[in-house]
């Protein structure tokens, strides 16, 4: 005990001499010169890599998340933000109208995002990247700080800093931002602990929850390590007991203060949550799987040098039980799944641990430098085995000369300190000249670079695409009535969650919290095809059953893509609006209903007829007549009727056809006459031999089944395709993906599209907007001739409620996803509200975590003084 009070008070004297002047004065100018010129490195080095990643003329960002995700919907939650004057909007109108907290992990109360909120002249996809690159840069400032404050000299700071650069986490900053938008805040959380400044560590923390709650657990895992470590130092039980309060005190009330966003988020999430994980099976957690620690930027990217520092750790007492818990921790598959709350074992997770493992990598390395460990050539032997275990994988050729550099650098080091003494000194405590080490930079440099390399940047717009874009005041004018929804069928992915004009009600989104029953029925009863890997994404595509239910009024698409019964209503360039008037309104009233009890009972095509024609209810007082779609016959695929490329190879098989194509590869399947004027349903089921993914379309509808490696499997084995054009259709021209695969149960029928006009209903009539409640989603009349449904698609969920002349009314589900409600006769007045479960809580919980927090820093900052007196 005697020694350990010792060895604090030693280390708290140097810690404090190191920056409160004491040492000498020439050492000191020396130290102050390596870190201007340690820190000067590191600016021009990452403005280096994004000068030679960058492609001109794109944004810094993929087209990968960081577009079709992150940006646009940062966009239309800062343009919904400055319009309704929230930080937090309780609605969102895309996707047909959801819990805004869905989609809460893309920017609520985010600092960027407040940021455009005051710039609103700057688009997002500039603003967003540019904070991006400037926290990460900032978190590659601190991590200097941070090890220099953890004892590392200045070229172990700096060694540890760059390799943090040049982790492949920096890669996310232009595709999954929240990965390591947080990091800054992280190592200011772990700065302040180290020096007990437990008020602003907990500012720290709450600002990680709003960058990217999801990391949470992770973050407040690194913080605990280094808390844990702290308490074994503490020389007595009053100290012990002091540090543990003040710190669960920090964490409780961090997490207090971000209660106004992860309680809504959270009830959100439990309501709202899928199954669409890869199973995470026995193999992903007892198995080791290095690409959580190396190369992946789905991991902590790092390379060889670390797992090599991490393994000669354990021969080092002093840091063996930590190493070993960093190579557990990243090398298997259990803290990955149980971080990740137990949805799965992947190592993005891990990302906050990156840190963590550099620390201790540099103070491994640091007593190699002194001279204290010597490297050890067995652990090389080891490496050998695993490459050769690993011959014609995709990093094989990386890992090897990353180890051979390491080798290299080794054997040269060894060398040179047999041969003479470093300034004079003995080998033993001085540190080695760092000319030596500086090329085990090379390959984390080349292993980044290549691997943005390969990246899809995404582009800017051209000057003639926009001159060709719709003004917003043009788009509000022509499609700007609530009552109808308006598509976006180009760029369906890119542009699923934007919105062009404030107010436009939309049916796509793409977030990783989506309705299941919306989806259900997106997917599953209307079949609209699966465009990529997974199911969350809801897609635009033409679909004349969908747009009718979801009251697709309005498209904006080319003159070469409009949808079947619309028209031109306006034109600039190769860019329209195009315009449906016989789809069903949002809101109706309606006796034509089938029980939702017939209505499970039908077959799969049967219940597309019964949705054209009847409205689905929790209980329809009789049963209904639903007719069945006319199924046609189709030539047979391996028939010289069939037309196909000469890269495709069909087989009959057992109920079906044996597809081996090379490249990508046609069939053209032609149509009788008496059916090239309809609406075809066209569907078979797909049975893949390979781990690639199958995509095929008809007609230029995509749909995908995802590969075996797909972290979000969307399990499309049925490819359905509504076929309906303004023309008429002469062939079904299929267009498939390189690969082997069967085609089985191919089937087409006549979707019976009288049925959409024979629906019986009466439109609702919207109230002026200045008669809505704040929270209304909705407010319209209606009549009812009889006792009848009010029906929306507006999808169910909780908090919604229906004021039916101002009194509160039963809400129902109706058409398997949507609200709605029984009406008795006459006229009524409707006002369809929505709160946010959780909301109101939340924000009583952060106001009084502000308000304990304030007078807990005020107690602090009067105890520290009358201490210090």
């Amino acid at each position: 005990m005697k020694e350990r009070v010792i060895e604090n008070t030693q280390r708290k004297y140097k810690q404090s001499s190191l920056w409160a002047g004491t040492e000498p004065k020439q050492e000191k100018r020396n130290q102050m010169l390596q870190n201007v010129v340690f820190t000067g490195i590191l600016v021009a080095v990452f403005f280096l890599l994004i000068g030679l990643i960058l492609p001109e003329g794109c944004f810094y960002g993929s087209t990968i998340d960081w577009y079709d995700q992150h940006v646009t919907l940062a966009e239309t939650i800062r343009r919904t933000c400055m319009e309704e004057k929230t930080l937090a909007p309780a609605w969102m109108i895309i996707g047909g109208g959801n819990n805004g907290f869905q989609f809460a992990y893309y920017g609520y109360f985010r600092p960027d995002i407040i940021l455009g909120c005051l710039l609103p002249q700057v688009p997002m996809t500039f603003l967003i990247p540019a904070y991006a690159l400037c926290s990460y840069l900032a978190a590659v400032l601190l991590m200097r700080y941070w090890l220099r404050l953890e004892g590392m000299s200045p070229f172990g700071a700096f060694f540890g800093s760059m390799l943090f650069l040049l982790a492949n986490c920096f890669f996310q900053t232009h595709r999954q931002i929240m990965f390591v938008n947080y990091l800054p805040f992280l190592l200011l959380a772990l700065i302040f602990l180290k020096k007990r400044k437990f008020a602003l560590m907990s500012v720290s923390l709450t600002l990680i929850y709003l960058h990217s709650f999801y990391y949470a657990i992770a973050c407040l895992a690194v913080i605990g390590w280094f808390a844990v470590g702290m308490l074994r130092r503490e020389a007595d039980w009053s100290g012990k007991r002091k540090l543990l309060f003040q710190g669960v005190t920090s964490v409780i009330l961090s997490i207090g203060m971000a209660m106004m966003l992860l309680l809504p988020t959270f009830m959100a999430i439990l309501e709202h949550k899928h199954s669409g994980e890869k199973t995470t099976t026995l193999t992903d957690l007892v198995l080791p799987n290095a690409q959580n620690l190396l190369y992946s930027p789905y991991g902590m990217g790092l390379t060889v040098i670390c797992l090599y520092l991490l393994l000669l750790g354990l021969t080092i007492r002093e840091y063996r039980w930590q190493s070993a818990l960093l190579l557990l921790g990243s090398l298997f598959g259990v803290a990955p799944y149980i971080l990740n709350a137990t949805l799965y074992a992947r190592g993005k997770i891990l990302v906050p641990f990156v840190p963590v493992v550099l620390l201790y990598c540099m103070k491994i390395f640091q007593k190699i430098r002194r001279g204290e460990v010597r490297w050890r050539f067995w652990i090389f032997l080891v490496f050998a085995g695993v490459i050769a275990s690993q011959w014609g994988q995709a990093w094989f050729w990386w890992v090897t000369l990353d180890t051979g550099i390491l080798l290299v650098a080794a054997l040269v080091d060894t060398k040179l300190r047999k041969k003479q003494e470093v300034n004079g000194c003995s080998d033993i405590g001085c540190e080695t000249g760092i000319v030596r080490y500086l090329f085990l930079f090379i390959m984390p440099f080349l292993i980044y670079v290549r691997l943005a390399d390969g990246e899809n940047w995404q582009g800017m717009p051209t000057s003639e695409a926009q001159e060709q874009n719709f003004t917003e005041e043009e788009l509000q004018a022509i499609c700007g009535n609530k009552l109808y929804r308006c598509n976006k069928l180009t760029d369906a992915k890119k542009e699923c969650n934007a919105l062009q004009f404030y107010g436009q009600q939309t049916t796509t989104m793409y977030s990783s919290v989506t309705n299941s029953a919306y989806q259900n029925f997106y997917y599953d009863l209307t079949k609209m095809p699966i465009q990529i890997n997974n199911r969350t994404a809801l897609l635009e595509e033409r679909n004349p059953l969908f747009a009718q239910l979801m009251a697709e009024r309005y498209v904006l698409t080319t003159e070469n893509k409009i949808p079947y019964g619309y028209k031109i209503v306006a034109q600039q360039g190769k860019n329209v609006i195009a315009e449906n008037p016989n789809v069903l309104p949002i809101a109706y009233t309606t006796s034509d209903c089938i029980s939702d009890q017939q209505f499970e009972a039908l077959g799969d095509t049967q219940k597309m007829t019964a949705l054209s024609r009847y409205t689905v209810v929790e209980d329809a007082s009789d049963s209904v007549s639903v007719s069945d779609m006319e199924q046609i016959s189709l030539p047979a695929l391996d028939s010289n009727e069939v037309e196909c490329s000469d890269n495709v190879k069909v087989q009959a098989i057992n109920n079906g056809y044996q597809m081996k194509v090379t490249d990508k590869g046609t069939i053209r399947i032609p149509l009788d006459s008496a059916m090239q004027n309809g609406t075809l349903y066209f569907r078979f089921r797909v049975n893949n031999h390979t781990e690639k993914p199958v995509v095929i379309s008809a007609n230029g509808r995509k749909n995908k089944l995802s590969g075996l490696s797909a972290p979000y499997p969307n399990e499309n084995n049925c490819f359905s395709y509504m076929l309906k054009e303004r023309g008429n259709d002469k062939y079904i021209m299929l267009r498939l993906s390189e690969g082997s695969y069967d085609i089985t149960d191919v089937a087409c029928y006549v979707f019976p599209g009288q049925l959409l006009a024979d629906k019986q209903v009466e439109a609702a009539e919207l109230v002026s907007e200045d008669q809505w409640e704040k929270n209304s989603v909705l407010k319209c009349n209606v009549t009812a001739s009889e006792d009848e449904y009010f029906v929306t698609s507006i999808p169910m969920q909780n908090g919604l409620k229906l004021y039916v002349d101002g009194k509160e009314t039963k809400i129902e589900t109706v058409n398997t996803a949507f609200a709605g409600a029984k009406l008795s006769s006459g006229s009524h007045t409707i006002d369809l509200r929505f709160d946010p479960p959780g909301q109101k809580y939340g924000m009583m919980a952060s106001l009084l975590s502000v308000v304990l927090f304030a007078i807990w820093s005020v107690a602090t900052v009067l105890y520290r003084q009358k201490h210090h007196r």
